[in-house]
Order: C-alpha cells, then structure tokens, then sequence
C-alpha cells in the first residue's frame, strides 16, 4: 500500500468562535491522523484558493493549538485525498476542478437533522444547509455516517448519491480518563450543549425545579451557548429565581473551565431527543460522571453500567433521584477516536 497525501479542510475551523462537538471532533482526528500515518505520507491543512484566515482568528485558544493550523497550509493540487469533517460553504468549485485529475473527497456526515427535523431550525439556516449538502454529494467519493442509524436517515432520503457510503463510529477521547476532585459534589448536575430546540432543556429545568422544591440540594450548571428558536427558555433560565445560586448558565467557556466544571459535578444529563453521536455522553463518562440520558436508540448503542435511561415510565427527576447516591463504577475497554480514526484512514488508503 503506498504513501497517502492527506488534506483538511481547515477554514471553518478556523474561524469557527466557538467549540462545538464538530470541532472537538476535528480536533481529536488531526490529531489522531498525525500519529497514525506513515513517515512517508503526507498531511496538511486546506485553505479555498483565495481565502485567509481573518487576523482576529482562531478565537477558541484549544483551536488555535490545533497541529494543522501551527503548520503551512497546502493547496489542493498537493494532496490526493481531501477529508472534510463537516458540511463547508467554501470552495466547492475549487474542489470540483481538482477531481477531474483525479483528487479523492471522503466526507463526515455528523447528522443531517435540519432535514429530518426542519421545524427545530431557523429558516436561513436550513435553506443554506439544503445547498451544502446537495454540494457535498457532488464532490465526495465516500459519505462517512457515525452510525447506522444516520446511514438509514440518509437513504430515506433517496438522495442521488453515486459515490460509497462507509459506516464508521466515533469514540471516546484518547486523552483518557480525568479524576475528578475530591470535593465534587454527589448532588451537582451538568447539562452541555447548544441551547436550541432538540436539546430538551425544559424537562430538565422542570425535573431541576421539582428536586428543589422536594428539598434535595441539587446544584444545575448549564455549559453552551444560547443557539435559536427558545427565547421562551432563554428568559426563563435568567429570570430562574436559583441563577447564581443553584443554577448556573456558562454561555461560553474554555476547555479547562468546562474541565473544572465537571470535576465539581458528579451527574451529565442529556435530554436530547435526537443525537448524531452525543459527544457530552462521552464526555461525561470520562469525567468519571454517571449519565442520565434519553432513551433513543443512539444512546442505546452505546450502553454502559454508568448510564441510565429516563422516558415516560422512568421520568428524568427519578431517575436523578435515584441515582444521587449511586457511586461511579470503574470504565471497561471503550472505542476510542484512535480507532475510528484509523478506519477512516483505512477508507482512505483504499481509495
């Protein structure tokens, strides 16, 4: 099997202002490329013909230290194979010319909700998203889902698609598990995520208000920033008569606040009604958090003697109550990005 030259796709990234999973994912595959390949292959990050990164860019510190961006970026007509990890406005013409000499595309399909739940999206928002992803059909050789259950979104779809479809799921992070502190809190609770409408985060500020109300001395940090579609929500967490006692909303912090963070609270909660992967789970269970989440089929997959599932005949306040007192148990062998990172390079190399 010979050398590979290997691009990222790095603009959105770039100046992306905040970190989401999709960059934290990002960061994690550059990361885990650079360790698996090969002294003879090649890797680099893209910038479109044409564009630079803004001076005020990268925002995110944890960005900003990303391997590709330390580097000198390449140009298409340096690479063979061109892997982008998210849905990118910029550039498709430029990557449509370089196929016809023969440049490979393999693209990250994280999920595709805005079709599948357009009533949660802004309008602007998903039409530009229809655009992106009809463009990302017509310049990629391979369509990578997270999950089956994506792939199967996908197809009913029926999309023209005449490329491959690859199935290939995330992991943990290989960074490894963090101890948490000795003063955390048994009875702290920890929500990440956007705000926006799939995130469920009024079920769990009612399941908070009733454990206040029953006494329990229950602590809420709220961790994302306010995304679209929930100003009702939004003035209901600032005029919380708790905020800034027992409930906490940080609309934007680092990676070493959010760390801190979790090493003071002891359960995640996560209430979406639909994940692409639901990278907090993962986050949680690292923290050495135990997890209350939904019951969808998504989090399903991915079972583990930490995580607990609420619906209608397990409500979320009892399942939290339940569990206030229940210790932590020690982690078993987990997929991790090192291993979806080396399927995908494996894809790659097939190509």
């Amino acid at each position: 099997m010979g050398n590979i030259r290997l691009g990222s796709w790095i603009y959105s990234l770039a100046t992306a202002d905040r970190l989401s999973g999709i960059e934290r994912t990002a960061l994690e595959v550059h990361t885990c490329f650079a360790n698996l390949l090969n002294s003879g292959d090649f890797f680099a990050g893209i910038l479109p013909d044409g564009l630079k990164i803004p001076a005020h860019y990268p925002i995110v510190t944890e960005i900003e230290h990303d391997k590709l961006l330390q580097s000198n970026y390449a140009k298409l007509s340096d690479i063979d194979v061109l892997w982008l990890n998210s849905l990118n406005p910029h550039g498709f013409s430029q990557i449509m010319d370089e196929r016809k000499r023969g440049l490979k595309v393999v693209s990250l399909v994280h999920d595709l909700f805005p079709l599948k739940y357009p009533e949660y999206f802004q309008a602007e928002f998903l039409a530009s998203f229809k655009v992106w992803f009809l463009m990302t059909l017509r310049i990629s050789d391979v369509l990578v889902f997270t999950s089956d259950l994506q792939l199967d979104a996908f197809k009913r779809l029926n999309c023209k698609f005449e490329g491959r479809v690859e199935v290939v799921g995330l992991g943990a992070s290989v960074a490894g598990p963090i101890f948490p502190s000795r003063t955390r809190n048994s009875h702290a609770l920890i929500a990440v995520s956007t705000i926006e409408p799939r995130k469920g985060y009024h079920e769990i500020l009612d399941a908070f208000d009733v454990l206040i109300a029953l006494g329990y001395p229950v602590t809420l940090d709220i961790v994302g920033k306010y995304g679209w579609n929930l100003l009702g929500l939004k003035e209901r967490i600032l005029n919380h008569r708790e905020l800034g006692s027992t409930l906490f909303w940080h609309s934007g912090c680092s990676d070493q606040e959010l760390t801190e963070i979790y090493r003071r609270t002891s359960i995640s909660i996560m209430a979406s009604y639909d994940e692409g992967w639901g990278l907090a789970l993962e986050e949680g269970l690292r923290h050495g958090h135990k997890v209350i989440a939904r019951d969808i089929p998504i989090f399903r997959k991915r079972e583990n003697t930490n995580v607990f599932f609420f619906n209608r005949e397990k409500p979320l306040v009892e399942l939290i109550i339940n569990n206030l007192e229940v210790p932590f148990r020690p982690l078993v062998s987990r997929r991790t990005m090192h291993d979806f990172s080396a399927e995908v390079l494996e894809v790659m190399r097939g190509l």
